[in-house]
C-alpha cells in the first residue's frame, strides 16, 4: 500500500516522481547556445537523453492519481474540474508572459513581439500556449478527457486496447520523434499510454499483467518504428517502482518538497525565470560545467518564492499552480 502524508493526502512515491521529473523538466530547457560553452552545451544535451522520460512520468503520475469514471455526472465534474486546473491557467499565464516579454521588448532586452492586425488572430495570439512546456496543459486536458470518455462509454479494458493499437500505429505511420518530450503530435500516442498504463498500476494489483501488456505495446512500437523513443515509458514505471519499494528514496525526496512544488516549477521556471537566471549564472561563474548547478538551483529557489507569493495573496488568485 502506498505511504500516505496524513497531513496533506500526498502519495509519497508519485510526489518522489515529479520531484525528480521536475529536475529533468528544467534540466533539458537549459540549451543556451549563444552562453554556454560547448563542453556545457554536450552536458545538456547529454541530460536530455538522460532526463528523456521527464514529461512522460507526468503523464504517467496524473494518471496514478486519477479516478475511475462510472457516471456522466462524474465526468461533467472531471471537465470542469480540468478546465479549471489546466485551460485556464494555460491562457492566463500564457497571457501574463507575453505581456511581460513585451514590456521587457521595450527596454532592449529581448525582441519585440508583433501584435497580430485582426480579430481572429488577436484571439489565437492571446490564447496560444507560450514557453517550451505549455504543451503539457491542453495535452493533459485532453487526454484526460479522452480517457474518461472511453471509460465511460466502453469500459477500462477498451482504454487499454485502445491505447496500444494507437500507440503502435501511430509510431507506424508517422516518423517517430527525437525525444520523449515536447509538443509534437506523435507524442500523444506515448502521453496517452503512460496516463493509462498510471491508472491501470493504481487500480489494479496484477503488475506483472502490467508489466506484459507496457513490454509487448513497447516492443511493437520499437519494431515498427525503430525507434527506442518509447523506451521512456517502462524507464518512467521502473523509477517509479524503485520509489514506491525503497520508501526511504522516497521520504528523503519529499521532504525537499519538489514533487510538491513541482506544477509551480513547471509553470513559472520558463519562460522568463530559466532565461533570467541563466544569464546572470553565466556572468558570474561563466558558460563552463559548473554553471548548471547555479541555473538549477536558483530558478527553483525563484519559482518557489512564486508560489509562496501568489499562494499567501488573494489578490494572485488566478497566477496559483
Amino acid at each position: 500500500m502506498s505511504e500516505i502524508n496524513r497531513n496533506k493526502s500526498r502519495i509519497v512515491e508519485v510526489d518522489a516522481l515529479k520531484g525528480i521529473a521536475i529536475i529533468g523538466v528544467v534540466l533539458v530547457h537549459m540549451s543556451f547556445k549563444g552562453r554556454f560553452d560547448p563542453e556545457t552545451l554536450m552536458l545538456v544535451q547529454l541530460l536530455k537523453e538522460v532526463f528523456g522520460w521527464c514529461v512522460i512520468a507526468f503523464f504517467f503520475a496524473s494518471g496514478v492519481s486519477s479516478k475511475h469514471i462510472i457516471d456522466s455526472s462524474q465526468l461533467k465534474n472531471l471537465l470542469i474540474k480540468k478546465t479549471q486546473r489546466l485551460i485556464i491557467p494555460c491562457i492566463i499565464f500564457s497571457i501574463t508572459y507575453k505581456l511581460a516579454k513585451a514590456i521587457i521588448s521595450t527596454f532592449g532586452y529581448s525582441p519585440g513581439l508583433q501584435f497580430p492586425s485582426n480579430y481572429l488572430d488577436i484571439f489565437i495570439y492571446l490564447i496560444e500556449p507560450i514557453g517550451p512546456q505549455f504543451y503539457f496543459l491542453p495535452y493533459l486536458f485532453g487526454v484526460t478527457a479522452l480517457v474518461a470518455l472511453l471509460e465511460l462509454f466502453t469500459g477500462k479494458n477498451s482504454v487499454l486496447i485502445f491505447s496500444s493499437v494507437f500507440l503502435v500505429l501511430i509510431q507506424f505511420l508517422f516518423p517517430a520523434p527525437l525525444y520523449g518530450f515536447g509538443s509534437n503530435l506523435e507524442l500523444i500516442p506515448i502521453y496517452l499510454f503512460s496516463y493509462v498504463a498510471g491508472k491501470t498500476m493504481a487500480t489494479s494489483n496484477g503488475y506483472p499483467a502490467l508489466v506484459c501488456w507496457v513490454a509487448f505495446s513497447v516492443t511493437l512500437s520499437i519494431i515498427v518504428s525503430t525507434s527506442f523513443v518509447v523506451l521512456n515509458i517502462p524507464i518512467t514505471i521502473l523509477i517509479y517502482l524503485i520509489l514506491k519499494n525503497i520508501s526511504l528514496i522516497s521520504s528523503y525526496i519529499m521532504k525537499l518538497k519538489l514533487g510538491e512544488m513541482s506544477s509551480a516549477i513547471y509553470v513559472w521556471h520558463a519562460p522568463i525565470v530559466l532565461p533570467t537566471t541563466s544569464i546572470v549564472a553565466v556572468k558570474i561563474f561563466g558558460g563552463g560545467l559548473f554553471v548548471i548547478i547555479p541555473i538549477l538551483f536558483s530558478t527553483i529557489v525563484i519559482c518557489y518564492f512564486l508560489n509562496i507569493i501568489t499562494s499567501r495573496y488573494n489578490l494572485f488568485r488566478y497566477w496559483r499552480f
